[in-house]
């Protein structure tokens, strides 16, 4: 462990909403890997909790059948896409 403090940046971003905080690291390298530790504080006291981020398996796209059709697109076009992934991490 190297007790470095993670701040947001151009791959990595905290947000907070609703009473939660999430960590999102975009672009996962295999230096990302590792122990971590999350560290609460407030007036009362403070807590920790440890965890292992290990990267199984490459992310993967998963494709709705009603859209296995191809899809033509002509060149300059703008276009949006809606996709959903798995991968273990």
């Amino acid at each position: 462990m190297n007790k470095r403090e993670i701040y947001a940046g151009k791959r990595q971003w905290i947000e907070t909403a609703n009473g939660t905080t999430t960590l999102t690291i975009d672009e996962m390298r295999d230096d990302d890997e590792g122990e971590y530790t999350i560290t609460l504080k407030n007036t009362r006291g403070t807590v920790e909790h440890a965890f292992k981020l290990v990267m199984d398996s490459l992310p993967e796209i998963n494709r709705v059948e009603r859209y296995a059709t191809a899809m033509v697109c002509d060149k300059g076009e703008n276009i949006k896409f809606r996709l959903t992934f798995t991968g273990a991490s």
